[in-house]
């Protein structure tokens, strides 16, 4: 078990346990589960149980690097801003980057950064020295699964939407999400948590 900590806008939420399962055979099965407590405010509101498939090996194992802190990535080169005072604060946020570098991006501090009520939780934020880093580049599985499904956990295939991993709060969401969106894994516990994190209404943040 791999113990993270996470903060959710105002919730907060830590990935708590990685536990790869070696008798997942069937094609339904997972290859591992993960245990993320959350916390609003500090206050815990309870723990959500997801099962990563192990049909979808690539992208599965993408977000387990990201769960256990061994996600290794170069830092993306600042581009050029239209003010010096931006161009300055993207030289410190690549210097920032830079001196973290040897450490593995991982979910551990990372935001809740939106809750859109019976539609969406996006999680995966990544702070601090991990801001800038180059992206996974999620693969096109084809899984062929529905995000409107209660509890499914999808990502954005090619790395355009970051780290971020989202889950569907109730059945007949997420359509908001598109065509890019891959399932990967599935909540199996702590639906009463997932009901309180969908009530808790977090904005989208600027990150």
């Amino acid at each position: 078990f791999i113990t993270r900590r996470a903060v959710v806008g105002a919730a907060c939420a830590s990935v708590t346990a990685l536990l790869p399962r070696e008798d997942a055979m069937a094609e339904d099965a997972f290859s591992y589960y993960v245990a993320l407590d959350v916390a609003s405010d500090s206050n815990p509101l309870g723990r959500l149980t997801i099962g990563l498939y192990n049909f979808a090996p690539s992208t599965s194992n993408e977000l387990v690097q990201l769960f256990s802190g061994s996600f290794m990535s170069s830092c993306n080169s600042p581009s050029k801003r239209s003010t010096d005072r931006e161009n300055l604060e993207a030289r410190r946020a690549y210097s920032n980057c830079q001196s973290g570098m040897e450490l593995g991006v991982t979910y551990e501090g990372s935001t809740v950064w939106r809750v859109a009520k019976d539609e969406r939780i996006d999680f995966g934020a990544v702070r601090g020295k991990f801001i800038g880093r180059k992206e996974p580049e999620f693969a096109d599985l084809g899984t062929g699964l529905s995000v409107k499904r209660r509890g499914a956990v999808s990502v954005v295939k090619g790395g355009s939407a970051g780290f971020t991993f989202t889950v569907t709060p109730v059945e007949g969401g997420g359509n908001s999400l598109g065509g890019d969106a891959v399932v990967v894994g599935q909540v199996v516990e702590g639906f009463e948590t997932l009901d309180k994190l969908n009530n808790i209404g977090v904005v989208k943040s600027g990150i």
